[in-house]
C-alpha cells in the first residue's frame, strides 16, 4: 500500500486538520530550499490585498516547481516527476523560440504579403541539413523538424555573428510558415509556427450560409469542419504532451504580463 511522506496518512488529505499538516510540511520544504520565497509567500498570505496581479502571478510561477517537488516527495513519485520534467526540458526550446523568435521577430520582419512571396519550400530544403531533420508530411515528422528548428535557432542565437546566415534563413522560413497560406497549410499539424488570435465567443464556428427564408437564416457547418461523433466518443484524440505544454506556456506568458484573461 502506498505510504505518504512527512508522517501523513491518506485520511489527512480529506480533513482540515490533515490539510493543515500538509500545508505545514509544504512550507517547511520551501523554507529549507528558498527562504526568500518562503518570506514572500508568508507576506502574501498575511495580506493578500497588497499584491497586484503581476506580483501575484510571479509568486505563483515561482512556487510551481516547489509544488512539483513536494508532491513527488509526498506520494513517493519523485523519480517519475523527474523523468517527466526532463521531457518538459527537452521540449522547452519549442515554446521559447515560438514566442521570442517566431511571434516577435519573424512576424514583425515580414507582413503577410511579403511572407507569401518568400520561397518557403526552397527555404525549407536549405534548412533541413542545417537543423538535421527532414520535414515530412506526418505529424511525427513535422514535430521532429520543428523541435530541431527551435533547438538550432537557440544555438545560433548564442553566436549571431557566426550564424548570421542560418538565422536569416530561419527567420524567412518562420515568416513564411507563420503568415502565408501555403506555410500555414504545411505546418497546420505543428505547434511552432502559430500566433495567438482573437476569439469572438459569438462566432466560434465558421459557418457557411445555406439559405435565407424571410426572417429566418439557416446556417450549416462547412464540410471540412464537420466531425462525426460515434456513440459517446470524443470527436478528436485530444493532444499530446507537447500540445499540453504549448497551452500551458501561453497561459504562463499571460500570467507574466499580469493579465486577467487572454485568448488564443
Amino acid at each position: 500500500m502506498l505510504t505518504l511522506a512527512f508522517d501523513l496518512t491518506f485520511p489527512d488529505l480529506y480533513q482540515r486538520p490533515g490539510l493543515q499538516k500538509v500545508d505545514a510540511a509544504f512550507l517547511g520544504e520551501i523554507a529549507a530550499s528558498d527562504m526568500g520565497l518562503w518570506t514572500r509567500l508568508a507576506g502574501a498570505r498575511s495580506d493578500p490585498s497588497r499584491l497586484d496581479a503581476k506580483t501575484e502571478s510571479q509568486l505563483l510561477l515561482d512556487l510551481a516547481p516547489h509544488v512539483d517537488d513536494f508532491l513527488g516527495k509526498l506520494f513517493g513519485i519523485a523519480g517519475e516527476v523527474s523523468t517527466l520534467a526532463e521531457r518538459h526540458h527537452e521540449l522547452a526550446p519549442l515554446f521559447e523560440v515560438k514566442r521570442q523568435f517566431v511571434q516577435r521577430k519573424a512576424a514583425k520582419a515580414f507582413d503577410a504579403a511579403a511572407a507569401a512571396a518568400l520561397p518557403g519550400p526552397q527555404l525549407g530544403i536549405e534548412l533541413e541539413p542545417l537543423v538535421g531533420a527532414t520535414l515530412g508530411e506526418s505529424i511525427e515528422a513535422i514535430a521532429a523538424f520543428e523541435l530541431a528548428f527551435a533547438r538550432n535557432v537557440m544555438r545560433w542565437q548564442s553566436d549571431e555573428t557566426t550564424f548570421a546566415g542560418a538565422l536569416d534563413l530561419a527567420l524567412r522560413y518562420a515568416a513564411w510558415a507563420l503568415q502565408s497560406g501555403a506555410g500555414k497549410h504545411r505546418h497546420h499539424k505543428g505547434l511552432l509556427f502559430k500566433a495567438p488570435g482573437k476569439i469572438d465567443p459569438l462566432h466560434l464556428i465558421d459557418h457557411a450560409v445555406d439559405r435565407h427564408d424571410d426572417a429566418i437564416t439557416t446556417f450549416t457547418i462547412k464540410p471540412e469542419h464537420i466531425r462525426r461523433r460515434e456513440g459517446f466518443k470524443l470527436t478528436d484524440n485530444g493532444t499530446n504532451l507537447a500540445g499540453a505544454l504549448d497551452q500551458a506556456n501561453y497561459c504562463i506568458w499571460c500570467h507574466k504580463q499580469g493579465k486577467d484573461s487572454c485568448s488564443k
